[in-house]
């Protein structure tokens, strides 16, 4: 979870390493935002709002891409 401490990701890797899936990490991705809390919510900077939702969404995107799970259409040359 983006606003997860790092024992909850390490309980989530090991989950995933268990059960044979694919662990996201969008506590790393989260890490690297200089204004992290612009991209949760006020209710509880703990979920994420609008702009952190897109973050998530872009994560799980790449994680999909990276591990093959889906490919990529390349855009044939109109000419």
């Amino acid at each position: 979870y983006p606003a997860a401490t790092r024992d909850l990701r390490r309980i989530q890797k090991k989950a995933a390493e268990k059960f044979d899936t694919l662990f996201v990490d969008h506590y790393a991705v989260f890490q690297t935002l200089k204004n992290q809390r612009a991209y949760l919510s006020p209710e509880d900077y703990w979920h994420p709002n609008d702009a952190g939702y897109a973050i998530v969404a872009e994560n799980v995107y790449n994680c999909i891409l990276q591990n093959g799970l889906i490919g990529t259409k390349e855009k044939k040359d109109p000419r």
